[in-house]
């Protein structure tokens, strides 16, 4: 759906060292995972940069995001589009604001799709959910472990797949890489970040203004 196309973009080449001792990649699941225990909240404004293959041009979204546990977000497209996913943990609305149209779907119907939804809880709980590979590199002089998540109960190759860049020195999320099941690969930069910011609950309430078209998913 459209609203999951606008979600990523460009291919990126770096070069990954694989953790040769199983022990040692064990202990930065447990770090990372104590880390997220620790974390009710996640705040980042974003770049998001898609390769659109029709074209052959690179289309760059920017906005901001908001995560609270549990399984509540907002993702605000700001530029090109005015655009919202929000979601209070138990609905999830599409807000099309120049369409003046909105989606809602039961949290429950998304499947794979909702993992985004619970990343914080996910992700302070990776050997529980997640077959995990971990490797190491560097971008723009900055050391991260790309943290590789395959659902445990992953039966289709072709579903996507999420990688998370996580630095090395504060264990925050800066970077998210998300391969779709037709071979691309999109990138979302995380920028301003903040933790445990005590964000409101009323920021994952949508409202939708009278003169907007409300469908509900099938």
């Amino acid at each position: 759906m459209r609203y999951f196309v606008t979600f990523l973009t460009l291919i990126f080449f770096i070069t990954s060292i694989a953790f040769a001792n199983g022990s040692a990649e064990d202990a930065v699941i447990e770090k990372i995972e104590n880390k997220y225990k620790k974390v009710d909240d996640y705040y980042a404004s974003f770049r998001q940069e898609q390769p659109v293959r029709s074209i052959e041009k690179v289309q760059t979204n920017t906005g901001e995001l908001w995560i609270k546990k549990p399984g509540k977000i907002r993702w605000n497209y700001n530029l090109p589009k005015n655009e919202q996913i929000v979601s209070d943990g138990r609905y999830i609305w599409y807000y099309y604001v120049e369409e003046k149209y909105a989606v809602k779907q039961d949290i429950s119907e998304l499947g794979s799709d909702g993992n985004i939804l619970s990343l914080l809880s996910d992700i302070s709980n990776l050997k529980k959910l997640y077959n995990v590979k971990i490797t190491s590199t560097s971008i723009e002089k900055t050391k991260y472990y790309l943290v590789d998540l395959k659902p445990l109960d992953y039966e289709n190759p072709s579903d996507q797949k999420q990688v998370f860049a996580i630095n090395m020195d504060n264990l925050l999320i800066e970077r998210m890489y998300i391969h779709d099941a037709f071979g691309n690969t999109s990138t979302i930069k995380f920028n301003n970040i903040k933790i445990n910011k005590g964000i409101k609950d009323s920021v994952f309430n949508f409202k939708a203004p009278k003169d907007v078209d409300i469908q509900t998913a099938p």
